[in-house]
C-alpha cells in the first residue's frame, strides 16, 4: 500500500495541523499528493467530530482516516482506522466527550 508522503495530523484540542512523514510502506519510489487543509469540528454536543481536507491526488484508491488517543507517530499509536473512498474530502467520527483525540488523514493506492 502506498501512503501520501506528508500526511496530516490533527489534535483536536488545539485544532490545529501539522505534517509528519510517513512515506511510503511499499517501498515504491513514487508518492501521492498528500492532503492539505486537514480541519475538525466537533458536532453533536462534542460527540462527533468532522474532519474536512482537499483532495490533491488523482492517483489514490482512497484516503485512510486514523485516531488516536495519542499524538500518531507510528501505525502502533493508532487505535481506530476509517478506509474511505478515493476523491473523499470528509469523514465523521463519534467521539467520548472530554478527551483529546489526535487524526490523520492519508492518501491511499
Amino acid at each position: 500500500m502506498k501512503i501520501a508522503r506528508f500526511p496530516l495530523v490533527l489534535a483536536l484540542a488545539a485544532l490545529g495541523a501539522c505534517s509528519s512523514d510517513v512515506g511510503d510502506d511499499s517501498g515504491a519510489a513514487a508518492f501521492l499528493a498528500a492532503p492539505t487543509g486537514l480541519s475538525g469540528a466537533v458536532q453533536n454536543y462534542g460527540r462527533e467530530v468532522l474532519l474536512s481536507w482537499n483532495d490533491n491526488s488523482s492517483g489514490e484508491s482512497g484516503y485512510r482516516a486514523d485516531m488516536s488517543e495519542h499524538p500518531i507517530a507510528a501505525t502502533a499509536d493508532v487505535h481506530a482506522v476509517l478506509d474511505l473512498p478515493a476523491d473523499s474530502t470528509s469523514c465523521r467520527w463519534n467521539v467520548p466527550l472530554g478527551v483529546t483525540r489526535y487524526f490523520r488523514v492519508l492518501a491511499v493506492t
